[in-house]
């Protein structure tokens, strides 16, 4: 044994030591550094010892380091979806091979959930143009991609092979999502005292089958309309909920001895600066005006030409001066029979006119209340199939117990079937627009197809809005499954579950019903 230092070694590995320096001290990179001769940076010989063992140390830190577990924190669950998205991503941990090569894994990271492809709801009757049909319908992301013919077996397995995830509707009705056109507030929101609660709003509506629908503003300061416009834009960051698809501005150009619980004094004429920044561009989709005041004509054409649609309403309007703003741009009636001179025989005004002229598509308050169902039958026969839309002119009061509520400063209460202003004039309605489509049938006996429609495909025609209301290839993948009693199961808006009630909930795979 030789002593080197304070360590001894043998004479063979001594040899080899002194072997080893000889043939270090030949390295191009010798003498470079002083303190180290073999720095890796000097080194150009990949099997140089000390460079040699400080790349293995090197790896082998980094292999201790993938066996330990991950401390990143856990990401916050995202708003359920059932577009597929992106790939997900791959994990940000390097591994190491047999041969000892670094590669990424390919699995995906265990905190991010495997995108579903598509989406295929099996055994529901789908609603159809000429009635129910026993259909498979299949979505992908926002849009419906395909309708076949039903499977004759059972219900699908909660996600195929193929990565498709399959909701079982066995025994439902499948419906384009419903569309409400004039809707004021519910679930405790008044849009006219806060219009930036349209979005709150919107994540309630889906418990009625809505997935889209238009914020009205009755008659009000002009600030109350700019701050609606405002709110419209300001969509919030992974919102889910029924799509506001532009304001209903329901005044404040209407007839003072029509005007319902509109406050006169904020009634003004048919004036053009009234109508001043209202473009289809900027939020607004839908005016109702009182087409008999003064220079309403004016007004209807600039709107018109701005793509805004124009509806007759809470008007004294004669069938002459009716035919003469359809001629105008006039294409619907706001809440037939409600806030309008009445049908006579020997005047039928505006409501005559609605009822027989092909022109006008018309939308009913059927809700029990506001008209009578013998009323709504008669305008039915009129109108049908597709001249007659529902709307439900709710206020704060829908799905709220009876008790004081307000609409645009002005007290109501409700008393669980009608919203009243002190003096007894109606105030809105408390309606859903499920229980709108099963009044429709009750009253008029139509069929369910028929009555589904009314909440679905007219209110989407009036406003031009051919991707939605309809159950079709290439249209938004706004869903609703329903009972035979028109009560809502479940509510898909543009591809993403919104709402799923707890006798529904099995039907889903958990995959795609985690928060609903």
């Amino acid at each position: 044994m030789a002593a080197v230092g304070r360590t001894l070694i043998g004479r063979g590995a001594l040899r080899r030591r002194r072997s080893w320096r000889r043939r270090s001290n030949a390295h191009p990179g010798a003498g470079r550094r002083a303190s180290h001769p073999h720095h890796p940076a000097s080194c150009p010989h990949v099997r140089c010892r000390p460079h040699r063992d400080r790349r293995w140390g090197r790896r082998r830190r980094r292999l201790a380091a993938d066996r330990r577990p991950s401390t990143r924190p856990a990401s916050p669950p995202e708003p359920v979806s059932l577009d597929s998205g992106p790939e997900p991503p791959r994990s940000d941990h390097a591994q190491t091979d047999r041969t000892g090569r670094c590669h990424r894994s390919s699995r995906p990271d265990p905190q991010e959930p495997v995108g579903v492809t598509a989406v295929s709801i099996v055994g529901a009757r789908c609603l159809t143009a000429s009635g129910l049909e026993a259909l498979t319908l299949t979505f992908e992301g926002d849009t419906i991609t395909s309708l076949s013919p039903a499977e004759p077996s059972g219900s699908a397995p909660p996600r195929n092979p193929d990565g498709t995830a399959a909701i079982d509707a066995s025994g439902l009705v499948l419906s384009p999502g419903l569309i409400d056109l004039q809707i004021n507030g519910g679930y405790g929101h008044d849009l006219q005292d806060d219009p930036g609660a349209v979005w709150d709003l919107g994540r309630e509506l889906p418990r009625s089958g809505v997935t889209a629908f238009l914020p009205t503003i009755i008659s009000g300061p002009g600030s109350r309309n700019r701050s609606m416009l405002d709110a419209l834009k300001a969509r919030p960051a992974g919102y889910c909920g029924a799509e506001p698809l532009g304001a209903h501005f329901e005044g404040p150009m209407i007839n003072p001895r029509h005007a319902g619980a509109h406050r006169h004094e904020h009634l003004t004429g048919a004036r053009e600066d009234v109508i001043d920044g209202w473009h289809r561009s900027a939020g607004v989709a839908l005016v109702t005006i009182a087409p008999e005041l003064d220079n309403a004509h004016d007004v209807i054409g600039e709107l018109t030409r701005r793509g805004i649609v124009v509806a007759a309403g809470h008007s004294a309007a004669t069938a002459d001066e009716t035919r003469a703003a359809i001629a105008a741009g006039v294409s619907t009636v706001t809440h037939l029979f409600n806030a309008m001179a009445p049908l006579g025989h020997r005047s039928p005004n505006l409501v005559g006119v609605a009822l027989t002229d092909p022109r006008l598509t018309v939308t009913m308050i059927v809700d029990g209340v506001h008209i009578d169902p013998i009323a709504v039958a008669a305008a039915w026969t009129a109108k049908r199939p597709a001249g007659l839309g529902l709307v439900t002119d709710a206020v704060a009061a829908m799905g709220q117990p009876p008790g004081p509520y307000r609409i645009s400063g002005t007290p109501t209460v409700f008393d669980g079937v009608s919203v009243r202003t002190a003096d007894g004039v109606l105030a809105g309605s408390a309606v859903t627009m499920n229980q709108a489509a099963a009044n429709l049938a009750e009253f008029t006996g139509c069929e369910r197809h028929e009555a589904l429609a009314a909440a679905t495909s007219v209110p989407a025609g009036i406003i031009g809005e051919k991707g939605r209301g309809r159950l079709i290839p290439g249209a938004v993948a706004d869903l609703v499954l329903l009972d035979d009693d028109y009560r809502v199961h479940a509510t898909v808006c543009a591809g993403r579950v919104a709402h799923v009630n707890g006798a529904a909930r099995h039907r889903f795979p958990e995959s795609l019903v985690q928060v609903s």
